[in-house]
């Protein structure tokens, strides 16, 4: 019974690792201590500026159009955005935490009893926890921008998706709809139950 669990959750269980080992050795990997913050390519505010040095900022607009950070402190470390969609402090940590939610959400999980207040409950977390990893970016990238302009004295515009294009703001929809469709099924699984 235990290993038909452990099966059944075993790529919950690889995400949950993968997101721990990849964001533990992206915080505390010394080596190249260098943080790329890719800029708008499509703002012609920096036109002029090839390259400058603020203490440890170098701005290069020219080619790459990128804020370079060299040995950053933990807080910008962990959370300046990554250019690779999947490789983001920020959403490695979501997809770690969302996984042991659905882990335990789902363990005593059975499809004769499925509308339960455990699974509810973990369909509304992670609602939540898809609201909040929004919230998270948007102050993410307003916090950056803050930090960059009192370090350089200049405004930047980050390269960062507008909240519509984003995945997880239109998941975090789709699960408010199956948190109300779950909590529909359990007053209904309910009445059922007294009824009998």
């Amino acid at each position: 019974m235990l290993r038909l669990k452990i099966a059944r959750f075993l790529p919950f269980f690889i995400i949950i690792l993968y997101s721990v080992i990849i964001l533990g050795n992206k915080l505390f990997d010394q080596r190249d201590n260098t943080i790329y913050i890719p800029l708008n390519k499509y703002t012609d505010t920096l036109q002029r500026i090839s390259l400058e040095r603020y203490g440890n900022i170098e701005v290069e607009t020219a080619p790459s159009r990128e804020v370079i950070i060299r040995n950053p402190d933990f807080l910008i470390n962990f959370l300046a955005p990554d250019e690779l969609f999947i490789m983001d402090n920020l959403r490695l940590l979501f997809f770690g935490i969302g996984g042991i939610i659905l882990v335990i959400t789902f363990w005593n999980f059975s499809y004769e009893r499925p509308f339960t207040k455990q699974t509810t409950l973990g369909i509304k977390l992670l609602t939540i926890g898809f609201f909040v990893f929004i919230s998270s970016q948007l102050l993410r990238n307003a916090w950056l921008i803050d930090y960059l302009k009192q370090r350089t004295g200049k405004e930047f515009e980050l390269d960062t998706l507008n909240i519509f294009y984003n995945l997880e703001f239109w998941l975090g929809f789709i699960f408010l709809r199956i948190t109300k469709i779950f909590k529909k099924g359990q007053k209904l699984q309910q009445e059922q139950d007294l009824t009998v």
